[in-house]
């Protein structure tokens, strides 16, 4: 299986592993190409041929050991070595035995047009290749009638079949690198839509702040943080003061375009640590991180002192205590907010009891309508 894994990738591509597989397989051919020469090649020529075909297994060897450590010049370079081998030994087997041998010619290009890692490399290798071929075959090789045409006609199978190969594998890599960036393209759509999806769940349509879902996440995570980091989180519930009235009197698009202006001028008073949602209808909360009861209250007062609304808003605050839980300290935090209610609103009012009961205090008023 990893075996199949390795030569599925040099087919398809990566430089390393394209020339890992070729070394092992010139490796292993040419161990025993040598053998089979020595038992079977006659006279002295057997021990030049065999000497030739261990040192190019042991090539082989060198660079698939040397690719686990090569950088990408290394790796160009190992191309050159791997690609060349074939073609020396077909070379020398002729200048040796005089003899023509075609097919393992024509095996050699092929074998580079499988292990070449770049096109440009491969023909170079090719076309010097076939030329050492015919020049060892005019030097060595013999001539009987027929003979030239038929060399002829080997070489042009040979270019064909390189040709063919290289056609092969570049269509194949242009159809992978096509394939590749559109398989890229619409994995970068999905996570966008996935991003939108994620911000249409966690966010208000109208104001653009967040929703309960999108709060709930926020406020969980400073409410973790505050723990361990032994920090306070201050919790707010604002209610926009006669909102009802002002919608009947000017409209469903007035009220809309009150309330996100309320949560623009609300936004630029809190820092980036804070949280802002609309909680429903004309309510929204706050939370505030490391803040102090007084920095509280003035950060509550930035949020109603505005002049771009009509309207004015009545806020109730409480910090939460250790281990009380989120609900409990937002139902102070409505305590407070009745409580500024019931005092005329336009108010924030602090509710510093235990949670459960509803003994708040107003700490002051608010110094500028909304």
């Amino acid at each position: 299986m990893r075996l199949t894994a390795r030569t599925s990738r040099a087919v398809f591509g990566g430089a390393e592993e394209t020339v890992y597989v070729g070394c092992r397989v010139i490796a292993v051919v040419y161990g025993a190409l040598a053998v089979v020469q020595l038992a079977l090649v006659p006279g002295t020529a057997k021990w030049v041929l065999a000497t030739v075909s261990l040192l190019s297994a042991v090539a082989g060897v060198a660079c698939a050991r040397r690719l686990r450590t090569a950088d990408a010049a290394t790796v160009d370079r190992l191309v050159w070595v791997v690609c060349t081998v074939p073609f020396v030994n077909s070379v020398l087997f002729i200048a040796a035995t005089g003899q023509i041998a075609p097919t393992m010619v024509m095996l050699s290009t092929v074998a580079i047009g499988a292990v070449a890692t770049q096109i440009r490399p491969a023909l170079v290798l090719t076309l010097l290749g076939v030329a050492a071929w015919g020049a060892a075959v005019l030097a060595w090789g013999p001539h009987p009638p027929g003979a030239v045409m038929g060399h002829a006609i080997n070489l042009g199978l040979a270019c064909a079949l390189a040709f063919a190969v290289y056609s092969i594998r570049a269509l194949t890599g242009e159809r992978l690198r096509l394939a590749e960036l559109r398989l890229t393209q619409r994995l970068e759509e999905l996570d966008e839509a996935r991003r939108q999806l994620e911000a249409l769940s966690t966010t208000d349509q109208l104001t653009g702040c967040f929703n309960r879902r999108g709060w709930d996440d926020r406020v969980e995570a400073l409410h973790r943080l505050a723990r361990r980091e032994d920090a306070s989180l201050t919790l707010g519930i604002v209610d926009l003061d006669h909102f009802k009235e002002f919608n009947d009197s000017f409209g469903h698009r007035a009220g809309d375009e009150l309330l996100s202006t309320f949560v623009r001028h609300a936004s630029a008073a809190i820092r980036d640590v804070d949280v802002l949602a609309r909680w429903g209808g004309d309510e929204f909360t706050v939370a505030l991180y490391g803040c102090s009861v007084d920095e509280a209250t003035a950060i509550f007062q930035r949020i109603g002192q505005t002049d771009a609304a009509r309207t004015t808003c009545s806020i109730g605050f409480a910090q939460v205590h250790p281990g009380e839980s989120l609900q409990d300290c937002l139902t102070r935090a409505d305590h407070a907010l009745y409580r500024a209610k019931r005092l005329g609103r336009d108010q924030v009012a602090h509710c510093s009891c235990e949670a459960g009961t509803a003994a708040c205090h107003e700490d002051g008023q608010l110094t500028a309508a909304i």
